[in-house]
């Protein structure tokens, strides 16, 4: 645990040093939601605002997985590899960059909500989706960024993998988000689906255990 912690301070430490990191992050969700607020005049009926925000959820969590490609120094990578359990490792980096996700997809929606209206009927229930759709995606970027990590073209790799996997997970959460918009009731509600997207999250994070001792090892 004091291992976890320790690379827990230091990946929110390089944060705050290299603010630029999630400036850029900031940036682009807020020029994508303003420009979509253009394109629409800030009026928009309930199935397009929730097709539009999870089509900037998806483009924020991929700008957040590139951040963490090509940033360590082979030194430290060394150092890393000496004194850190790889799965130590995996769930320090897995919860540091689920904690920035989660931040930065609740401010998204905060602000998609300013300049597209808030509208949603069962916000409780949405902010739950939200929260899901985050654990489930960051499970499968960390992954697939680990495996672009250590090849060249990272950006193009990273796509490559990390989009097919994506698209169930964002599948689901614009079905049963749109159902959270219209208020439907909990008898009525696709609890199943909610719960393949816990699945999926449990999934994507059992083969990044499974996996990351593999890569951690080719270092």
């Amino acid at each position: 645990m004091n291992n976890i912690g320790h690379i827990l301070r230091r990946e929110f430490q390089h944060e705050w040093r290299h603010s630029a990191i999630w400036v850029s992050a900031l940036m682009f969700m807020l020029g994508s939601v303003y420009i979509t607020s253009l394109c629409f005049n800030a009026r928009i009926d309930r199935p397009s605002w929730n097709a539009v925000f999870w089509i900037i959820i998806v483009f924020v969590a991929l700008s957040i997985s590139l951040r963490n490609i090509g940033q360590q120094h082979t030194g430290y990578e060394l150092y890393q590899y000496l004194i850190f359990n790889p799965l130590q490792y995996l769930i320090a980096k897995w919860s540091h960059q689920a904690l920035f996700a989660l931040a930065m997809n609740a401010l998204t929606l905060m602000t998609y909500s300013v300049f597209m209206g808030f509208n949603i009927e069962r916000p409780a229930l949405f902010c739950l989706i939200l929260a899901m759709n985050t654990l489930a995606s960051t499970s499968v970027l960390v992954l697939t960024g680990s495996i672009a990590a250590y090849v060249s073209g990272g950006f193009s790799i990273l796509s490559i993998l990390s989009i097919p996997l994506l698209i169930p997970v964002y599948s689901i959460s614009v079905k049963i988000g749109k159902q959270a918009m219209d208020g439907i009731e909990n008898a009525a509600f696709r609890w199943d689906l909610l719960a393949v997207l816990g699945g999926l999250f449990l999934i994507s994070f059992g083969l990044s255990v499974l996996l990351f001792p593999y890569l951690w090892r080719s270092r």
